[in-house]
């Protein structure tokens, strides 16, 4: 809410269950970044004097501020024009932030294959062989409704059926089945999933309109160059969103 032509007053809250994920210093981050593109050099909000999280959020965001208090309460003002400090722990949280995401693609604790096969030369198999001969330290689920053992592991019909839930999916299915796979996984709260599966834009005009299809599923996509990055917040989000990475395509 503007109080003049050159200061506004923000509020913002963040459900319980989310808090000391760093959506407060998101949110922070957000509103400074659209007060300066409207003019505005100040914002002043109000916190009780106990919330130490919320007055931390003010303190380490690297902006200019004062404070002043009265009857309980803490009055902030900050001022929100660029300074070397405030750029500075911005882009230190931006490295820290896409680090977080995409440790799960890279450092999972744990992987489900899901179209893992029985037969040795199929993509499915081959990729659940290297897991398992790359010496893997995490747990390693195939996930296979038409079989009950993959390569001597324990294979489950579907990924809601794991006795815990994996970190990375990596969907090698036919492409007509990879929306519903990709929507399991985001259900089943998988941190991430690799898709490995021709027929999207190398394919044609068919196969691009089926890629966006992919893209389109959620309003938060991002898309760059060849990959396509699905995720339910944008990249600085916290850690406990799902993301999925459409690979290039490869053949047998």
């Amino acid at each position: 809410m503007a109080r003049d032509l050159v200061s506004a007053e923000i509020g913002f809250a963040v459900n319980d269950a989310l808090q000391g994920k760093g959506l407060g210093t998101l949110l922070l981050e957000r509103l400074a970044l659209l007060a300066v593109r409207n003019g505005f050099q100040h914002l002043s909000a109000l916190t009780m004097a106990e919330n130490k999280p919320m007055l931390d959020v003010f303190r380490t965001s690297g902006f200019t501020i004062s404070s002043r208090f009265e009857n309980g309460c803490i009055e902030i003002d900050l001022s929100v024009v660029p300074t070397e400090t405030s750029v500075a722990r911005a882009e230190l949280r931006d490295r820290v932030a896409t680090n977080a995401s995409l440790r799960p693609f890279f450092q999972p604790s744990s992987v489900a294959v899901v179209g893992a096969s029985r037969n040795p030369t199929s993509i499915g198999n081959r990729i659940l062989k290297a897991i398992i001969a790359g010496g893997f330290k995490g747990s390693v689920y195939p996930v296979n409704p038409k079989a009950d053992m993959v390569l001597n592991a324990k294979c489950y019909p579907t990924l809601s059926a794991l006795p815990e839930t994996p970190e990375l999916v990596l969907v090698v299915v036919p492409t007509e089945i990879i929306n519903s796979v990709i929507d399991d996984c985001a259900a089943s709260g998988a941190r991430a999933a690799i898709v490995i599966t021709a027929g999207f834009a190398e394919t044609g005009a068919e196969g691009r309109a089926r890629q966006q299809e992919l893209l389109e599923r959620d309003s938060r996509l991002r898309y760059a160059d060849d990959w396509a990055e699905l995720s339910w917040a944008d990249k600085h989000r916290p850690a406990d969103f799902f993301e999925c990475v459409v690979c290039a395509s490869f053949s047998s």
